[in-house]
C-alpha cells in the first residue's frame, strides 16, 4: 500500500480567479461567476459549478488526488 505524503497547496488570488498550485505545478483554478456561483476548472476542462468557493477548491483537490 502506498503511503500518503503531505503536500502543500498554494492558493493565489489573482483578482478574477484563484489558482491552486502544488509546488510549481498549477492544478486548477476557481472563477466566481456570480454571487454563490463558482466554477472549478483543471487542465482538461470544467469540473463543475459550486455554491461556495471552498467546495470548488475541494473538488479540484479531489480530482488531483484521483488522477495523480
Amino acid at each position: 500500500m502506498k503511503k500518503n505524503k503531505p503536500v502543500e497547496v498554494t492558493i493565489k488570488d489573482l483578482g478574477t480567479h484563484h489558482e491552486l498550485s502544488i509546488g510549481k505545478k498549477m492544478i486548477g483554478k476557481v472563477t466566481e461567476l456570480s454571487e454563490n456561483k463558482y466554477q472549478a476548472e483543471h487542465s482538461h476542462g470544467i469540473l463543475g459549478i459550486f455554491k461556495d468557493q471552498d467546495s470548488a477548491h475541494e473538488e479540484i483537490l479531489r480530482h488531483w488526488n484521483l488522477h495523480n
